[in-house]
């Protein structure tokens, strides 16, 4: 392949098309890249107090569609509404039922219909003010509009702020699959405020450990040492003491995320190492009709690809024990589903992941390697393995 004799007369310099010519074709080839640069920023004070600018700061003074969970609006509306009129040019606000039940295509519809009816222009921005689910509905609607609008993400639960809001990922389920529509699209910016937390309900802040035991176990064992020890703690101070601790913890998971995501934002390699613990999660969740919460999907999966772990040689039994206790002290369920079932996860994640498994599996806290040849006959020793332990950790 090399450039005709007319490309002279084609081009002008400096440019990016080049013209080629391969076995009498002319091919007109364009070159181009996308920098992507956007900020987690935590402010000083709560995000919607008057006081506090971070959020106008971010959107600088563009035009702004609220899409807030319904959920956070009875906690928190007039506290938005009173600094969106004093900060913010709000065209409106559109209320997300958020249930993953509701996570389809017809709530981003009423994203995108709220959008058109405030005529949102081009310039304007969609702000997320919810958890994953709002964060996903709003972040494809915002993806979409006009062929893409500014896209700001206020998570307010703790899977929000350590996993769902730090990269570049949003998707609804549809047809029978879990995320099976979405799009890589870089937000303006994350505000992660975990004041939030203090309103939300154990077992939320539970699923959210889920993620950072992920990130944890594929990526600092000091992390996971820390979730081990403090993890009660946190959830019933809802990440408010120890103070330092629970601030370290949350920034270490955030930081640890956007680390292993930066190398690879839009996938294109599709070994990842956090992607334990969401192999066979979304058939778990899909099965039972999205009322299974995330997070206890996560740390079953994140059980069943330690125990395939230690039945392969590569970690020990320990690494199991530690893992139930974190989630017994966290009050963390892990419901075990079938082999026959879990096998579609294998399916799944093959057609997910360009035909390979990819399977992510702990060696040790901190250290993870990926797995290609599980089976149905794997799966039916590691629950076996699993049901044995279980009884032994609750003695």
């Amino acid at each position: 392949m090399h450039a005709t004799p007319g490309a002279q007369a084609l081009a002008k310099e400096p440019t990016r098309v080049k013209v080629l010519h391969f076995n009498g074709e002319t091919i007109l080839r364009l070159s181009a890249q996308i920098e992507v640069s956007y900020e987690v920023v935590h402010p000083v004070r709560a995000i919607f107090d008057p006081n506090e600018h971070a959020l106008a700061k971010m959107v600088g003074g563009r035009p702004i569609l609220l899409a807030i969970d319904t959920k956070v609006f009875a906690l928190y509306g007039d506290q938005i509404r009173l600094y969106a009129r004093k900060h913010l040019h709000s065209v409106g606000e559109v209320l997300i039922e958020a249930t993953e039940q509701a996570k389809a295509w017809n709530s981003v519809e009423r994203v995108l219909g709220a959008a058109f009816q405030q005529s949102l222009p081009r310039n304007g921005v969609i702000a997320a003010v919810g958890g994953g689910v709002t964060l996903d509905i709003a972040g494809t609607a915002a993806s979409l509009y006009r062929r893409g609008v500014g896209c700001v993400r206020i998570p307010t639960t703790l899977i929000g702020q350590v996993d769902a809001g730090v990269g570049i990922k949003q998707g609804v389920n549809f047809a029978g699959k879990k995320n099976g529509l979405g799009t890589f699209y870089p937000p303006v910016g994350t505000i992660n405020d975990p004041r939030f937390l203090q309103t939300l309900p154990q077992n939320s802040l539970a699923c959210g450990m889920a993620e950072m035991i992920k990130i944890a176990l594929v990526g600092d064992a000091h992390l996971f040492e820390s979730i081990e020890e403090f993890c009660r703690e946190l959830i019933l101070s809802r990440f408010q003491s120890p103070p330092d601790v629970a601030r370290d913890v949350l920034l270490q998971s955030e930081y640890l995320m956007m680390d292993e995501l930066q190398p690879n934002l839009y996938e294109h390699e599709m070994c990842r190492l956090v992607d334990l613990g969401h192999t066979f999660s979304p058939v778990m969740e899909t099965l039972s009709d999205y009322n299974l919460p995330h997070g206890e999907a996560v740390a079953s999966d994140m059980l069943l690809s330690t125990a395939l772990a230690n039945l392969r040689g590569y970690c020990d039994e320990g690494l199991l024990y530690r893992l139930l206790r974190i989630y017994s002290e966290a009050g963390l369920r892990a419901p075990l589903w079938p082999a026959w079932q879990l096998v579609e996860g294998l399916r799944q994640a093959r057609l997910h992941r360009g035909g390979q498994l990819n399977l992510v599996v702990p060696v040790r806290p901190g250290k993870a390697i990926f797995l290609q040849d599980i089976d149905l006959p794997d799966l039916e020793e590691a629950l076996k393995l699993l049901h044995r332990l279980r009884p032994e950790v609750a003695r």
